[in-house]
């Protein structure tokens, strides 16, 4: 059972993927958590992207 990542998570990690990826610590413990591939890969990525965009606009929704 092979997991691929999902054609937007992909492309909002390839748009804005650094140049110098992620660092090999975190792979190593993505590893070690048994998250191994692709997959896993591009989904932390998107969530590291994204994750600052939703925890700026979250608090600002919720006082209205």
């Amino acid at each position: 059972m092979r997991q691929t990542p999902r054609q937007l998570v992909s492309k909002v990690v390839s748009d804005f993927n650094s140049p110098n990826g992620l660092p090999g610590i975190a792979v190593e413990k993505l590893v070690m958590a048994g998250y191994r591939g692709h997959a896993p890969y591009v989904t932390f990525l998107f969530a590291r992207a994204v994750a600052p965009i939703v925890m700026l606009v979250g608090p600002c929704s919720m006082s209205s």
